[in-house]
């Protein structure tokens, strides 16, 4: 090739690549338009992968709602302080935290030498009050013929009297402290008295040791019974007047699990903590059986308190 047509191929090529960037700048539509800054635009493409759908506004309800924190808790008879109505030594210990009890159910045993006295009384009284009734019946027949003067008569019959009154109080003790007196009545005494549950439920706390002394009415066990957990709420001074019965609460537990639950006001509160500034609302909680909530626990809430009906989409 020589150099007059190595200058003319170079000629046409410049001529074809100045047409072919004319003809790009012919075709706007090829660029990207700009858009407002304020405005946001998705292809179809996008708009199919992001799966949006396309729709008009309608009545929705927009609930409002007042928050509130509380507490799990229980009503007073459903939790019991079990103690002992005598002095004496833990002798045996017959459950353990977590146990599910009966109402009547042992759980302990406990041994004392007054345990045994009582049971001699009651039998020493039985005894004296057979003796005196027999005594009784036969002055009465004295009496009624003639044979002997009335105040032999009442004498018996003030003895037997009050023979009686001492029987019953002392079986009425045996009774209470869970012994029976038919048994004793029989020949059968024992050295320990039981202490039983007063509720079904579960033994959440036991305060005593085997060999612990203890005296009555010393707390012993503590039992609970959660089928009627509810939650207590503290609602502020300015929502009070917002909250009444029958309205319905979302609430959650504050520590790691973040399930919601429902319950139900059944009691607003009418006395007004000047200290927390608040009014204590309880509610009922709904399928708690299938919950494993515990007294004490700290919950997060949302009262319903109404309903307002807006236009969205």
């Amino acid at each position: 090739m020589n150099t007059v047509q190595y200058y003319i191929i170079l000629f046409f090529v410049l001529i074809i690549s100045s047409c072919s960037h004319k003809g790009h700048e012919d075709h706007p539509h090829d660029q990207e338009e700009e858009v407002p800054a304020d405005e946001i635009v998705f292809s179809k493409l996008k708009i199919e992968r992001a799966g949006i759908e396309l729709g008009n506004f309608s009545k929705r309800n927009l609930i409002d709602v007042v928050k509130a924190n509380g507490v799990l808790d229980l009503p007073p008879q459903n939790k019991a302080t079990v103690s002992s109505y005598v002095a004496g030594i833990v002798k045996d210990i017959k459950v353990i935290p977590g146990d599910k009890v009966k109402k009547g159910q042992i759980l302990a045993y406990i041994e004392d030498p007054k345990i045994p006295e009582f049971q001699e009384q009651y039998q020493k009284a039985l005894s004296n009050l057979s003796y005196a009734q027999k005594e009784y019946e036969r002055q009465k027949q004295l009496f009624e013929e003639k044979v002997v003067a009335g105040k032999k008569f009442q004498e018996a019959e003030t003895n037997y009297r009050s023979l009686q009154a001492e029987v019953e109080s002392l079986k009425n003790k045996l009774s209470q402290l869970g012994i029976s007196p038919s048994q004793v009545a029989s020949g059968k005494t024992v050295r320990a008295v039981p202490v039983v549950s007063p509720i079904d439920g579960y033994v959440h706390e036991i305060a005593v040791n085997t060999g612990t002394f203890i005296e009555p009415a010393q707390p012993m066990f503590g039992v609970v019974d959660n089928s009627h957990i509810h939650v207590d709420l503290r609602v502020y001074e300015s929502d009070i007047s917002k909250v009444e019965n029958g309205q319905r609460i979302w609430f959650t537990l504050t520590g790691a699990d973040t399930s919601e639950y429902m319950a139900k006001i059944f009691a607003v509160g009418k006395a007004f903590d000047k200290t927390t500034k608040s009014v204590d609302v309880h509610a009922h909680i709904e399928d708690n059986k299938e919950h494993k909530l515990l007294p004490g626990m700290y919950v997060e809430a949302r009262i319903q308190v109404g309903e307002n009906y807006v236009n969205a989409l």
